[in-house]
């Protein structure tokens, strides 16, 4: 039976519209079918390194590895859409139609992209039907899945089996890739395809433990667990929970009973009690957008993350595992480069190198390594990629993806700043239990209070902007004051021991000391805490945030600052403005005393890395708490009397100018004398005496 094109699209439609499964039989015909079974994953035939992850028995497992892909012509949406026109329509979602190991299905493919150009192979199929793919696509043939260079004969498709009459190369072209969650293939030209590698490996493996036996190791069982139930936790972007537990279903084998809870938020297989778990099992999906209280509380025998999560998910759930002496599985294709994770990475892999047993093994997909490809393949396909790219999709490495200075791209102007306004604190401020302000002389030991350059002078405004963390000895909790009258920075806090409502009250306290100051306190996530703080005191001098991207900048009746994609470049670029415009003096400019500030500014930039919440921004390396901190306080400068009065006195503005030329006239002292370095006295002057 031969189908051309549009009838080959009816047919698919057929399909989807009737939720029809069916089955390629034996005579090669199709029939109906209703039985739902695994996918047989072909394990035995996998590389060496897939089947060496899936025995692994180290604490901490991580398996980076790449994909594989088509030409942008290809039909592979039920309505006819090609991927490029997918691509280029910027679709996240499409139908298509998938093989469920004996049927074919309605699947939902995600996030086609286009990932490079090169010289591209053609398959004709005796049906009248072609595509085009890379040397290493595959197939799935009546012996298995099979790459496309190796001249697979025959191809599992709608109509049977089909013949391959021959393959040939043809054009360089740009080809394209996506993903099919719950199947890991998709049918195009009327044949099966294949999408997966390191995910599906990851899902065997934790059914395998789940069951306590591999059937390829006839002799091996897993530890058991007699006292509990056994737990694995399976972590995914939020966008893939459902899928992803229909993918584990996929995986678990007939004669193992399960139930599946599809609970939105709670999705998760239990297993009955056997023999291996006396007290059953249970594979938990988990997402990364969960709030921090969903990864806790709970004992964990394996962790398994899919793609790259956030540091803080990763945190919790490594003590999860002490209690169990648990494992910890990793599964991604390393396009984000997130700098924690490869520094964690990589200093386990330096320390425990390669372990198949022990606290960690790295395992990487290199196409270099696999032996069913030709290296003049893989050569004339990653011709044109980069060095960062080639290293990700052909070695299968984790390569750290840094950006370029945001603030100050040659330095001159951080330069400026730090060697004519960087000065040690004048004073320490802490307040005590009744909020008195108790002032000591300035020591870099001393932690957990308020670095003063200057005090409070009656009759002028200051603002405050405040950037929160969750006070755990991680990120840390960072504010700033400003004199509105005088653009300078007058005190710093910067801690990463306080917890957010406490903070608030700390804010409270200093922002009544400096004459009832504006204060911006950021207010997501931990910053929502942060709010209720000064709220809690009764605290009323809060700024009012604008909406950004409409066609005005519109006052909304929200307090606190709210960093998303909108607003944070603008409040970013407002502030590298003002640090300019302190080199010559000009209006809107800010003095910086602080040196750990200035080192975080010098360290912020744009990223290549996908970093959960940045937007594109971030600290190339370290922190960035004092740099957001006083970006938002920049946004509480415009709000502040000073700022937005147009009846200003005379005597004030030429005080305001007299005070920045005092600045000045005292950082020009300071730059001629000798001893300059010496007395500023910050922990910070190696990190700028070697950058500038």
């Amino acid at each position: 039976m031969t189908f051309d094109r549009d009838e080959l699209l009816k047919l698919q439609k057929k399909l989807v519209d009737a939720d029809m499964r069916t089955r390629v039989d034996v005579d090669g015909k199709l029939h109906k079918f209703f039985e739902f079974r695994p996918l047989d994953t072909g394990i035995e035939s996998t590389p060496m390194d897939q089947r060496a992850f899936i025995t692994s028995e180290a604490k901490t497992q991580a398996f980076c590895g790449s994909n594989r892909c088509i030409s942008g012509d290809t039909i592979v949406s039920t309505d006819g859409r090609t991927v490029r026109d997918l691509v280029e329509s910027g679709v996240q979602e499409f139908e298509c139609v998938s093989w469920d190991g004996h049927s074919f299905r309605k699947a939902t493919a995600v996030k086609p992209f286009l990932k490079g150009f090169n010289r591209l192979n053609r398959v004709s199929l005796k049906n009248g039907l072609s595509f085009r793919s890379t040397n290493e696509h595959r197939v799935l043939s009546p012996r298995g899945w099979v790459r496309v260079g190796d001249s697979p004969g025959e191809i599992v498709g709608l109509d049977g089996v089909v013949s391959v009459l021959k393959i040939e190369d043809d054009e360089r072209e740009s080809y394209y890739d996506f993903s099919v969650p719950g199947f890991d293939n998709y049918v195009a030209a009327g044949v099966v395809h294949h999408n997966s590698g390191k995910t599906l490996c990851g899902d065997q493996k934790e059914v395998i433990w789940v069951r306590g036996k591999d059937p390829l190791r006839p002799s091996w069982r897993a530890p058991k667990v007699s006292d509990r139930e056994f737990v694995v936790w399976h972590c995914v972007p939020a966008e893939f929970t459902r899928e992803t537990l229909r993918n584990i279903v996929m995986r678990i084998p007939p004669d193992m009973p399960h139930k599946v809870y599809r609970s939105h938020g709670d999705e998760h297989v239990r297993f009955p009690p056997s023999d291996l778990r006396p007290h059953g099992a249970v594979i938990r999906i988990k997402s990364y957008g969960m709030s921090q209280d969903h990864f806790q509380f709970e004992a964990v025998d394996i962790v398994r993350f899919d793609e790259e999560p956030p540091e803080y998910i990763w945190e919790e759930c490594e003590q999860r595992l002490v209690s169990t002496s648990g494992m910890l599985w990793l599964t991604l294709t390393p396009k984000n480069g997130t700098t924690w994770l490869y520094k964690k990475l990589y200093k386990l892999d330096s320390d425990y190198r390669c372990a198949q047993s022990g606290k960690f093994a790295w395992f990487k997909a290199s196409q270099l390594a696999n032996p069913h490809l030709k290296r003049e393949d893989i050569d004339l396909r990653s011709a044109d990629l980069s060095e960062d790219s080639y290293a990700i999709r052909v070695l299968g490495d984790y390569v750290l993806l840094q950006g370029s200075r945001f603030f100050d791209k040659d330095g001159s102007v951080l330069k400026f700043i730090y060697k004519n306004f960087v000065k040690d604190p004048e004073w320490y401020l802490t307040f005590d239990a009744k909020g008195v302000a108790n002032f000591e002389p300035y020591s870099a030991k001393l932690n957990g209070g308020w670095d003063v350059y200057e005090q409070p002078v009656p009759g002028y405004k200051y603002v405050i902007g405040a950037d929160a963390s969750k006070g755990t000895g991680g990120d840390f909790s960072a504010a700033h004051i400003l004199c509105a009258n005088t653009n300078e920075q007058v005190a710093v806090f910067h801690s990463n021991r306080i917890e957010p409502i406490e903070f608030g009250f700390e804010l409270f306290l200093a922002a009544k000391f400096y004459n009832y100051a504006l204060v911006a306190p950021e207010v997501n996530f931990d910053g929502s805490a942060l709010l209720h703080g000064l709220k809690q005191n009764g605290y009323g001098n809060i700024y009012r945030r604008q909406s950004f991207g409409g066609r005005i900048d519109q006052a909304m009746n929200s307090l606190g600052w709210f960093t998303d994609k909108r607003s944070k470049y603008p409040a970013l670029e407002e502030l590298r403005v003002a640090l300019a415009r302190s080199v010559d003096r000009r209006p809107g400019g800010i003095i910086v005393h602080c040196a750990k500030t200035l080192k975080e500014l010098d360290n912020y930039g744009h990223l290549k890395e996908h970093r959960q919440g940045s937007y594109g921004f971030g600290a190339l390396d370290g922190h960035d708490d004092l740099a957001m901190a006083l970006a938002i306080t920049i946004q509480a400068l415009h709000q502040s009397p000073i700022a937005n009065s147009d009846d200003v006195p005379e005597g004030l503005r030429r005080a305001k100018r007299g005070l920045f030329d005092d600045a000045m006239e005292h950082a020009r002292k300071m730059r001629d004398r000798k001893d300059a370095f010496e007395e500023l006295g910050s922990e910070s002057d190696a990190y700028f005496q070697d950058r500038f």
